[in-house]
């Protein structure tokens, strides 16, 4: 992203080419879960605050008092105590009126039609060079929520962008306004089509075509 350019640059570096992540727009089955629902996808360690983030989706659900969804997509460190407390949050959140869906090993088609049926993706990182995930979740027709951690909020001009601490509240409101929740996804989705395939050719191109021998 530009924003691991300019990190690069403050660290006296002067040859930097500006290539960004690309993003492959399987079609996906876009027809969203009947109960609001909330997915995450990355490692299970504590630079994505994966504990945070089941903590904001338990206060989500005590605030609507409604079932709510809510799909993992990630792995952990076997025999980490991080994975292991993170299993334990997820047991609590199975005993509330959370649907907890942990999965792993899944196709692109899979992982696209997850992403499609969500209301909402959400990352507490603290570190996020380009922030791939929340792209792909936008791609497919679900905004995302998210900390401000560096490139995510580059690469999508603060849209979307949020303080911890209030990230429930702010999900309540986008759960229980659903035009709001379709005009935050519009924003996003005009800062994220630049990174679809075909639509980056030109940038790839102009990066690697030095490089290319007849």
């Amino acid at each position: 992203s530009k924003y691991n350019k300019k990190e690069l640059e403050n660290f006296g570096i002067k040859k930097i080419s500006y290539c960004p992540n690309l993003i492959d727009c399987i079609v996906a089955n876009k027809v969203k879960t009947k109960n609001p629902s909330i997915v995450f996808n990355g490692r299970i360690v504590q630079n994505k605050g994966c504990l945070e983030l089941l903590d904001v989706v338990l206060g989500v659900a005590k605030k609507l008092n409604v079932q709510l969804d809510l799909f993992i997509i990630g792995r952990g460190k076997p025999g980490a105590s991080y994975l292991k407390k993170f299993g334990e949050k997820i047991n609590v959140l199975k005993e509330s009126n959370i649907n907890v869906h942990w999965k792993n090993g899944l196709s692109d088609s899979e992982l696209s039609n997850i992403y499609g049926q969500c209301w909402l993706y959400l990352s507490l990182a603290k570190h996020e060079g380009f922030g791939l995930p929340v792209c792909e979740s936008i791609a497919q027709g679900t905004p995302a929520l998210y900390t401000f951690c560096g490139g995510q909020e580059s690469v999508l001009d603060g849209i979307g962008g949020c303080d911890a601490g209030n990230l429930i509240s702010t999900i309540v409101g986008l759960f229980n306004n659903k035009e709001d929740l379709q005009k935050l996804h519009i924003m996003q989705y005009e800062q994220v089509k630049q990174y679809l395939i075909p639509n980056a050719d030109g940038l790839i191109k102009n990066v690697y075509s030095k490089f290319i021998i007849d």
